[in-house]
């Protein structure tokens, strides 16, 4: 039955405006980011001169990757990358910086040296390729955080019903979560393990990282920082129905370690579990790194001795005496 009443007209439109406001937030996730896909060369004098090509600067393509921006662009393996959305190309890093902040569908347009001429191709950038698994439901979410989103990304195995919940807290660096380049990889061989055994596992990128968007980088920021960012991303567990809230586990690896008990005081978790972490002072962590690590790579013991010890003077000033760096410059 139709009503003249205005309250109730107003009412109508209210709702319906509030209805729209909710499934334009629900429709508009957080853009994936996107990548060329093809591999670059730095452009030798031989194979600028076989290519013809008479300028300076420039970027030789190798290959281009299946399923790509590249290949959907119509680029072709000894193409000379000229410009990219008009900015000349010096060499093979300035297309990287190009690339670091595109998204899936902004418009393209890519310049390239091809049989002795220029030749302009235009299109969309096609974001990277995603997690697959055969066992899992590969999630890919977002949170809000301070003015922009970080990616998340679930497993969830592919069961009905109710199921605990690992949540996967990573090391120091500000390296990707995202295994969608190598899905043998040591980190998703932990998540394909707990998804068998009936967990699902939840991971979250940090600032700045992967698909994460905003002011915020992860290289500038300070541990308080990180530790909110994480906060956020279990703020959010509550939303999804088929996580056992009561049956939810950290493990954190490496500095994620600290973290995790850190953020289990708050949000208090079924349990805690962590790997490679940090037992003992912030001093004496570092100068084990130091070691440790340049063993790892092979690194000659002479050398990695002397740099350790120059490190531990710098070390001790930061750590013990508390000396603020400073940058000294010639004006």
């Amino acid at each position: 039955m139709r009503s003249n009443h205005p309250t109730v007209s107003f009412l109508i439109l209210l709702i319906s405006v509030l209805f729209t406001t909710h499934l334009c937030a629900q429709t508009t996730p957080l853009p994936r980011k996107g990548s060329l896909g093809v591999r670059l060369e730095q452009l030798t004098d031989t194979q600028q001169n076989t290519a013809g090509y008479g300028e300076s600067g420039g970027a030789l393509i190798s290959e281009v990757l299946s399923n790509s921006t590249g290949q959907a662009l119509g680029l072709e393996a000894g193409d000379i990358i000229v410009q990219v959305n008009g900015n000349a190309i010096a060499n093979v890093q300035a297309v990287v910086q190009q690339t670091q902040t595109w998204r899936e569908g902004e418009t393209l347009k890519i310049e390239v040296w091809r049989n002795r001429r220029l030749q302009d191709l235009e299109g969309t950038v096609r974001g990277k390729p995603l997690e697959t698994s055969t066992i899992a439901e590969v999630i890919y979410d977002e949170v809000p955080f301070r003015g922009g989103s970080l990616r998340s990304i679930i497993h969830k195995p592919k069961a009905d019903g109710k199921m605990p919940l690992v949540v996967y807290l990573q090391g120091f660096d500000c390296g990707s979560i995202d295994d969608y380049y190598f899905p043998d990889s040591p980190l998703r061989q932990l998540v394909d393990g707990l998804v068998e055994r009936g967990f699902a596992v939840y991971r979250v990128e940090k600032p700045g990282v992967g698909d994460s968007d905003g002011s915020l980088d992860c290289g500038d920021i300070g541990y308080d920082t990180e530790v909110a960012a994480f906060d956020a991303a279990l703020s959010q567990l509550d939303k999804y129905q088929f996580v056992d809230q009561n049956n939810i586990f950290y493990f954190g690896h490496s500095l994620g370690g600290v973290t995790a008990p850190l953020l289990a005081v708050r949000h208090q978790p079924k349990g805690v579990a962590v790997y490679g972490t940090v037992f003992g002072s912030w001093y004496e962590y570092m100068q084990r790194v130091f070691r440790d690590q340049a063993y790892v790579r092979g690194d000659d013991w002479i050398q990695t001795e002397t740099a350790s010890r120059d490190a531990q003077a710098f070390l001790a000033r930061l750590f013990v005496t508390k000396d603020t760096p400073r940058v000294k410059a010639n004006l």
